[in-house]
């Protein structure tokens, strides 16, 4: 099947290897910078806890371990459909384990930069983090790159500092509008301007906002305290081994 990825297109084919299943990832010749960026990212982080299992990367083809319970998005989607959320205890622990696999690639210097429910996938000790195309090995960018609806304010706006942001920063914004989901069964924004009514109300009636979604409170402060709407570079949101401290979790 073919698969949009941020701004490209990937196809995704699963198939039989000896008596293993993998999943053939394959990369269109115009996204080959996309290819290259997974390569770099996994070069630093395949083989440990959390992040994608890859068995070969060559030729605009990457072949991964096949995870048959799926992504957190349709997990998610299925849940919808019957109007159902999943436990907070599950996502709690969901939550623990993203920012685990976000503290080793920022330990390793990689910035995911598209961490979304898609981008997670169900594995048998619990969840790992896929979809390296738009990694980015470098503390400060400037290119506009993501899902507009988990992207960073400083990432989707031309305006922040000559459009420079921490792309370590821009990760844990969007691992917090990723709980939100978990949580609400829906993103917080349509995209993280004051062209979305949802995002204005955040940015200027908090409390109004969280009525209106019916968060948990102790969880909202969670969320409040790793979405911080950032304007400087100097300013920071909790780093993921920050997070992990955090009461909510612990």
């Amino acid at each position: 099947m073919l698969r949009l990825e941020g701004e490209c297109m990937c196809a995704l084919n699963t198939v039989k290897r000896g008596a293993e299943t993998v999943v053939l990832k394959t990369y269109q010749e115009k996204d080959a910078l996309h290819f290259e960026a997974e390569r770099r990212a996994l070069a630093e982080l395949n083989g440990l806890p959390g992040i994608v299992a890859v068995f070969a990367l060559r030729d605009l083809q990457i072949t991964m371990k096949y995870y048959p319970q799926g992504d957190l998005y349709s997990l998610v989607a299925r849940l919808n459909e019957t109007d159902q959320r999943l436990p907070v205890a599950r996502v709690k622990l969901y939550a623990r384990e993203l920012l685990r696999a976000l503290e080793t690639c920022h330990s390793r210097g990689v910035a995911h930069l598209d961490v979304k429910l898609d981008n997670i996938l169900l594995d048998e000790q619990g969840i790992v983090l896929t979809d390296f195309g738009m990694a980015v090995t470098k503390r400060v960018h400037a290119k506009q790159q993501g899902t507009a609806m988990y992207m960073a304010p400083e990432v989707y706006t031309q305006h922040f500092e000559g459009h420079c942001y921490d792309t370590f920063n821009a990760d844990m914004w969007s691992f917090a509008a990723t709980m939100f989901v978990l949580l609400r069964g829906s993103p917080p924004f349509h995209c993280p301007s004051v062209d979305c009514p949802f995002y204005r109300a955040y940015t200027g009636s908090r409390q109004v906002f969280w009525d209106y979604y019916k968060v948990p409170a102790d969880a909202a402060a969670f969320i409040e305290d790793v979405m911080v709407v950032t304007r400087r570079l100097e300013e920071k949101r909790p780093s993921a081994s920050e997070a992990l401290a955090h009461a909510w979790l612990n």
